[in-house]
């Protein structure tokens, strides 16, 4: 079966990384999105449970130059094995500016593709715009669109767990995409400092112990499929999800115990309460609770009101670190950071997600 993945610009290549490591399947990065193949079932649901850096997982139905050369009738698509006569439909089109572009798209999708839907199931296809059963995407990607039925019906990057938001902090995807740019594996000591609702470090708790990102959902468009009719949900998640023998264990800091609490709250949703400790701590306080050269990987969410203590976190980190080891600061736009002498810069970039802008700075102690 061939699935296409959505996700924010700059996510491409780590989620072409995350499909191989999960299913070792080839994917094939595009603008916003990545493409590949599935053998089974069980894959699709890996997927589904498993990625951190998508937003959405859909059943690749085509890639188009142009929407005046669809052609859905030449496809050998299962339809009944996904949709059926009382499916409700919605159509969502990505990735495209302007309401009216939006329409126009919609509209020439829906001249080719209910016609086909009437025929397979002898009935017209049920437009709901509130409540659908399944979504079908239409993504623009580059100069194609990409054409596809949603497997779940929703946005999976700003995760569930995440009730107790932090103003500052950010969605479950970028959290993993700066835990994976930090270097960080599965058995190595990280310390996420400035935790604030806890996003980073619940996201390393996540990928160092395998753990499962998206709870399942009887509201996900995929329980409603033919395909997974009789499928036995619970004997996959008992032989797929399991507890990892040796835990990686996070821990993270924050100076003001309401963070520390929202993020305690939100590692409990996550289910990641036993992978993660937050603390109350000072940054003066660090090299008192923690030993030399204890970890491997240090993540530091900068806000304006921490730039000040720049020397302090440089001193902290100094101790903390491993030789070799590498301290990821994460700033606001406009923030120059000066790279202590004690430090190697090994890169240098500025994220915008929406209206939002990050700078992250990648170094390694000398």
């Amino acid at each position: 079966m061939d699935i296409f993945i959505t996700v924010n610009s700059g996510m491409e290549q780590l989620a072409a990384q995350e499909v191989k490591e999960l299913i070792k399947a080839k994917a094939t990065a595009h603008e916003a999105l990545v493409e590949f193949k599935i053998k089974s079932k069980e894959e699709l649901l890996l997927l589904i449970h498993r990625l951190q850096s998508v937003k959405r997982i859909a059943i690749n139905l085509g890639k188009f130059g142009s929407l005046d050369k669809l052609d859905f009738a030449s496809l050998k698509f299962p339809w009944k094995e996904v949709l059926s006569a009382e499916t409700k439909l919605k159509i969502n089109v990505e990735n495209v500016k302007g309401n009216d572009n939006r329409l126009e798209i919609s509209r020439k999708v829906i001249a080719q593709l209910f016609p086909i839907l009437t025929k397979e199931f002898n009935s017209s296809p049920i437009i709901e715009m509130k409540h659908p059963d399944v979504e079908v995407i239409i993504h623009r990607s580059g100069e194609e669109y990409f054409i596809g039925l949603d497997v779940c019906g929703k946005e999976l990057n700003a995760r569930a767990y995440r009730l107790f938001v932090n103003h500052a902090a950010f969605k479950g995807d970028l959290g993993y995409y700066l835990i994976r740019k930090s270097g960080f594996k599965a058995g190595e000591k990280l310390l996420s400092g400035f935790a604030k609702d806890g996003t980073v470090a619940i996201e390393a708790a996540l990928y160092g112990n395998e753990l499962r990102v998206t709870a399942d959902s009887k509201e996900f468009s995929f329980h409603k499929f033919s395909l997974f009719k009789e499928f036995d949900f619970a004997k996959f998640a008992e032989e797929t999800f399991v507890q990892p023998k040796t835990p990686t264990v996070i821990n993270a800091f924050d100076l003001g115990m309401q963070s520390v609490i929202a993020a305690n709250k939100n590692s409990a949703l996550a289910k990641t309460k036993n992978y993660v400790g937050f603390h109350k701590y000072g940054l003066d306080e660090l090299e008192l609770k923690f030993s030399e050269g204890e970890f491997d990987r240090i993540i530091m969410h900068v806000t304006l009101k921490d730039e000040a203590n720049l020397n302090e976190i440089y001193y902290q980190t100094l101790f903390l670190l491993k030789s070799g080891g590498t301290l990821l600061i994460i700033g606001r736009k406009g923030f120059e950071l000066s790279i202590s002498n004690k430090f190697k810069l090994i890169s240098e970039e500025e994220i915008q997600r929406g209206e939002s802008f990050h700078k992250v700075w990648l170094m390694e102690k000398l």
